[in-house]
């Protein structure tokens, strides 16, 4: 009677777990003082064994998390991104080489935070202090462990991490959560990860890989070997249990007379070309790598050269925008140091050029835009005036330079009508 009752105020304090997810919290419902409430998180167990257990989905999310790492964080100007900042409290925690914590630097913890955000959808950056204010080090959470307390005057009023059975409620302006989209706009507390889109797909490729390691397991696939029938009781037995046995006493061999005139093997068993075997694996990776933004070009044997550099530069535009949102909400690190409005968090682009392309670019850019105009549009600074004095220098030396660029207000006259005609002909499409 006893354990009933306990079980029946434990339904008043505890909710249970549809139940918290019914009761989905936003600011003013009035949740602020009741501490068992919170909003459970996503259910990690599927996609971890997924990760796992699915050759396609790791070897995407490892590599893309690899390129990732190896792209330098920097401090640049929040007004001017090409003037960057070599002395900054941030990087020595998570510059190039910086160290985040006592068991990782900043290279492992960003390989972990990417491929968290891959694998889960949310990673969590616990930024700790002894005494307050700037961050000493930063740890990564276990995404598993971590619940929502909802607020009543903010989105959230803790973070609830459990561990090793202890409980511990964090303040969330020690918690920069990093999440992927969410389809739902109601769902502003976890991201979803693709790998949550794609389950079925990679359990159908499991199935494959299960299927192929029973029947490796076998020894040989099963059949029917048809003997003389003048062949006595005891040879036939004796040829199926030798058989047999080779194969880990599994019986994979039926031994049986007819009328036939030497012995005939009959396979008995499903066949890798009669379940489209190869197929479905092949349309398995194409449709893992996709979702997860890791394009088949890179790894495939079909692949030429062309396409290998389109895989190529399409996989490292994906890296490195999900490298934009990560910085954007590094940002909040630097309201902890002096003149944060100054300040930027930016990843070294690691996207590939297409130098052929450039260079088309360039010299088209040439008749009507000038050296620094140019320079500006790619993020860099003003040219140095060496490079403007030899530049000049060498037109003055060249007539055929000055005879082909005419004077400096022709120049300018033909730049201002390129500029209108372009302007015309937009205005007419």
């Amino acid at each position: 009677m006893f354990t009933r009752i306990r079980h029946k105020i434990a339904d008043w304090i505890v909710p249970h777990k549809e139940h918290m997810m019914a009761m989905r919290a936003r600011p003013g419902q009035g949740f602020d003082e009741a501490r068992y409430i919170y909003v459970p998180g996503p259910q990690y167990r599927g996609v971890a064994a997924a990760y796992a257990m699915n050759a396609w989905g790791s070897t995407a999310i490892d590599r893309r998390a690899l390129m990732a790492s190896f792209s330098r964080l920097q401090i640049r100007g929040r007004k001017d991104v090409a003037q960057e900042f070599d002395q900054h409290p941030l990087l020595d925690m998570l510059g190039e080489f910086g160290t985040a914590n006592d068991a990782q630097d900043s290279l492992e913890l960003m390989h972990t935070l990417f491929q968290q955000r891959e694998v889960f959808g949310n990673s969590y950056m616990y930024l700790s202090s002894r005494y307050g204010g700037a961050p000493e080090e930063v740890y990564l959470l276990d995404p598993e462990a971590i619940d929502i307390v909802p607020g009543r005057d903010r989105t959230i009023k803790a973070y609830r991490y459990v561990v090793m059975g202890n409980e511990y409620f964090i303040n969330p302006d020690d918690i920069i959560h990093f999440k992927k989209p969410h389809p739902l706009a109601q769902n502003i507390y976890f991201g979803l990860s693709a790998l949550h889109k794609i389950l079925l797909e990679i359990d159908n490729d499991r199935s494959a890989v299960r299927w192929n390691k029973q029947t490796l397991d076998g020894g040989g696939p099963a059949g029917i070997l048809v003997i003389p029938p003048n062949v006595p009781d005891d040879e036939r037995k004796r040829i199926e249990d030798e058989f047999n046995a080779a194969h880990e006493r599994r019986r994979r061999v039926a031994v049986v007379r007819a009328e036939a005139g030497s012995a005939v093997w009959y396979e008995a068993g499903l066949k890798q070309r009669d379940m489209d075997f190869k197929e479905g694996r092949i349309l398995s990776r194409q449709a893992v790598f996709d979702a997860l933004n890791f394009h088949v070009g890179l790894v495939s044997e079909s692949s030429t050269e062309a396409h290998a550099k389109v895989a190529e530069r399409m996989v490292l535009n994906g890296v490195w925008h999900d490298l934009n949102f990560i910085g954007s909400k590094l940002n909040v690190l630097l309201e902890y140091y002096p003149s944060a409005s100054k300040y930027r968090v930016w990843f070294t682009d690691i996207r590939s050029v297409d130098w052929q392309q450039e260079q088309y670019k360039v010299i088209a850019q040439k008749q009507f835009m000038s050296v620094d105009e140019m320079r500006a549009e790619r993020g860099l600074g003003p040219a140095p005036e060496e490079f403007k004095s030899e530049r000049r220098a060498g037109s003055q030396d060249n007539p055929a330079a000055n005879n082909t660029a005419g004077s400096s207000g022709e120049g300018d006259q033909r730049a201002a009508e390129a500029k209108q005609r372009l302007s015309q002909e937009g205005g007419q499409n």
